[in-house]
């Protein structure tokens, strides 16, 4: 039977109760089975009939009733039916980051006897499901659609199914996914290459979600958009360069629900051919040389170039890589057996680009002598040098020429015409502050000739900072007097703070003044010049007792003679970190030093800066209870832009005589590296800006720790 419920039951004797009849007791083994004590057979009966009342039960079980009269028992085994009750509910899909539906089925713990509703609901406006579900007769189970919004925040659905008292539910999750990160590899890219690009998302998704992208750059291609599929947190999408022309930066964006994420890529401009050399440029049978390729910026992956010899007398490689951050490659050209005198072009190419360099290929001619005439010159002075072959040459060959030091300058190389037994070549001196000999060497094929030459001092007035002619003397600057014998005893140098009139037997009159010296020798005289008027004729004349005087010099005072003082032949600039005794230097030789950081304070020392807010006597140092500064403005140019910046101080360097100083601020915007070109500006009343030589300072972002 089912439960709860009654079922009538019926007594039967074997035969009609006597008069008062049979009372027949009655029992059940089962507490959810209810019946009567007993039941009476009425006189003339054979049978009554009694009702049995089931409560309710949770699962399908039995109960026994029995019968009594006159110690016969007789039993009755009746099945109590448990109701079908709700099993359990669930969906198909579980979490959504987007809108959709999901299948939900309710399960019964059995078939319904008959047509069945089923209650439906959900905690969350978001989340649709109809009020009712209906079972046929027969079913046991049943499916209905959960409808989602589009979340717009997280938060979690409650399905709940009703039955008879009991309810059983199912939990949706909405997510509103968020981009976590942006990443692509590698992070620098040259023309027509790829990056790969992932974006992650902070969960898994449970449909596709698309992400749009977006490029700054129309030099990097991306995907207008990239599908992150169901299950995942991350997709994967290309960024191509198309050809790039000039290095610049592109922002990768990546958006997904209003909110964004960004990376940037170096963008590399193509590398293009800066030139082709080879050395040595000329070679006879069996020879070689080496072949130097530059290019115009650092190769950002492997760059190949492309190598060809017109001639097949000179055998080159087909191709010379340039490794990554690298700007030049070498490789080596051969020449075999070399019958006829000529010229053989190396080719390179890249991207279309072409540079080439000759190499001369000879039979056999060789050099002889070589001399120069006069054979010793003054500062600045100049003097012709001839090359001699051992025999006419075929064809037009060139010679190479190298000095081994700075004292002279000259040519790179000298060409010997055809049929030329000889070349001529002119030499300058520079200046010097003592005697040098310089050997000249020339080179062809494989043979070479040396001379030498000497360089003397030539009597004149230099600006002390560049030793160079013409911007020397200015009000209270330092100047020197180069030349010879102008003493004959040892170098002297002062070694007080403020200059005498005399060393080494030296005194130096300026229009018949003695002027304050710091140093003399027979060479070398520096002293500081008069406090005169700019435009004032000066008449400079060295005096000694001891040896012949040279003749005197004629100039003009000037308003300013800017001069940086350097430290060493590279040109590296007396500048130090301000307030330390450390060279802005990535690696000087003249003390201490590192490269000065964007921020920081640089003091340049300099000569000639012009008129001061005060004038000193001749030879006494800048006092150390005031400033004194420079009355003309001073601009600080710096790098190859030429940037100008504007100093926080410039005059002279406290306890020191005529020792100017301009203390300046590094911008963030100032070039950096190992080598930054700086000069100094004076601008004049009539707005003539007067400039010093050019010194070099290393510069760097930031300290390495």
């Amino acid at each position: 039977m089912a439960t709860p419920g009654s079922t009538l039951c019926t007594v039967s004797l074997s035969a009609a109760a006597p008069v008062g009849g049979f009372l027949v007791s009655l029992s059940s083994n089962n507490a959810n089975l209810s019946v009567p004590a007993s039941v009476m057979v009425a006189a003339g009966q054979n049978s009554a009939t009694f009702s049995a009342t089931s409560g309710s039960v949770t699962q399908n079980q039995s109960a026994t009733i029995t019968g009594s009269l006159n110690g016969v028992t007789q039993a009755f085994t009746l099945n109590l039916t448990a109701p079908v009750q709700l099993s359990s509910v669930s969906c198909s899909l579980t979490t959504f980051s987007a809108s959709g539906t999901s299948t939900c089925t309710i399960s019964l713990t059995g078939t319904v006897s008959s047509l069945t509703s089923v209650s439906v609901s959900s905690n969350i406006a978001s989340v649709v499901v109809p009020g009712t579900v209906t079972l046929s007769a027969g079913q046991s189970s049943a499916t209905f659609t959960a409808t989602i919004a589009a979340p717009g925040a997280n938060q979690t659905a409650t399905l709940t199914v009703s039955l008879n008292g009991i309810s059983r539910t199912a939990v949706i999750s909405l997510v509103v996914p968020s981009l976590s990160a942006l990443v692509c590899s590698p992070s620098t890219l040259g023309s027509n290459q790829a990056a790969t690009c992932t974006v992650f998302l902070d969960a898994n998704v449970a449909i596709p979600t698309l992400v749009t992208l977006a490029s700054s750059k129309t030099a990097l291609q991306l995907p207008t958009s990239v599908t992150v599929p169901a299950g995942s947190s991350t997709a994967i999408f290309s960024a191509i360069t198309a050809n790039i022309t000039s290095n610049d930066q592109a922002t990768v964006t990546a958006t997904l629900n209003g909110q964004a994420r960004t990376t940037n890529l170096s963008l590399a401009a193509s590398s293009q051919l800066s030139s082709l050399t080879c050395a040595p440029i000329s070679l006879t049978s069996n020879g070689s040389t080496v072949c130097t390729v530059v290019l115009t910026q650092p190769a950002v992956n492997g760059t190949v170039v492309a190598v060809s010899s017109n001639l097949n007398t000179l055998t080159v490689p087909s191709s010379v890589t340039i490794t990554p951050g690298q700007t030049s490659a070498s490789f080596s050209a051969t020449a075999g057996t070399i019958t006829t005198a000529t010229v053989a072009n190396v080719v390179v190419t890249l991207n279309g680009q072409t540079l080439t360099a000759q190499v001369q290929l000879s039979t056999g001619v060789s050099l002889s002598t070589m001399s120069c005439s006069p054979s010793s010159v003054p500062s600045l002075g100049t003097a012709v040098c001839t090359v001699n072959l051992t025999s006419a040459s075929v064809s037009p060959g060139t010679l190479a020429i190298t000095a081994n030091n700075s004292s002279v300058t000259v040519p790179a190389s000298v060409v010997v015409a055809a049929g030329q037994t000889s070349a001529n070549f002119q030499i300058g001196a520079n200046v010097v502050v003592s005697p040098q000999t310089v050997i000249l060497t020339a080179s062809l094929f494989n043979s070479t000739v040396s001379t030498s030459i000497g360089v003397v001092p030539a009597v004149g007035l230099y600006n002390p900072a560049t030793y160079q002619a013409g911007q020397a003397c200015s009000p209270g600057a330092i100047a020197t007097v180069i030349g010879s014998g102008f003493t004959n005893q040892s170098p002297q140098a002062s070694t007080e703070p403020s200059w005498p009139l005399q060393l080494a037997g030296v005194r130096l009159d300026v229009n018949d003044q003695p002027a304050a010296l710091v140093y003399a020798s027979d060479t070398l005289i520096h002293f500081q010049c008069p406090a005169l008027a700019p435009g004032t004729e000066l008449r400079i004349v060295v005096r000694s007792d001891s040896a012949q005087p040279p003749p005197a010099i004629s100039t003009i005072m000037q308003k300013a003679t800017p001069g940086v003082y350097t430290l060493d032949e590279a040109h590296q600039g007396a500048v130090l970190i301000a307030g330390t005794d450390l060279v802005a230097s990535a690696n000087s030789i003249a003390g201490p030093g590192r490269p000065a950081t964007k921020g920081e304070y640089i003091s340049i020392y300099a000569d000639g800066l012009g008129a001061l807010t005060e004038t000193l006597l001749p030879g006494q140092p800048a006092p150390l209870d005031r400033l004194i500064r420079a009355t003309a403005p001073v601009t600080v140019f710096i790098g190859d832009s030429e940037l100008p910046l504007s100093p926080s101080f410039v005059g002279l360097t406290p306890g020191i005589v005529s020792l100017f100083v301009v203390n300046v601020q590094l911008t963030n915007d100032v070039q950096t590296g190992a080598s930054v070109p700086l000069y100094l500006g004076v601008t004049l009343n009539d707005g003539t800006v007067v400039k010093s030589n050019t010194v070099r300072i290393a510069v760097t972002n930031s300290l390495v720790p």
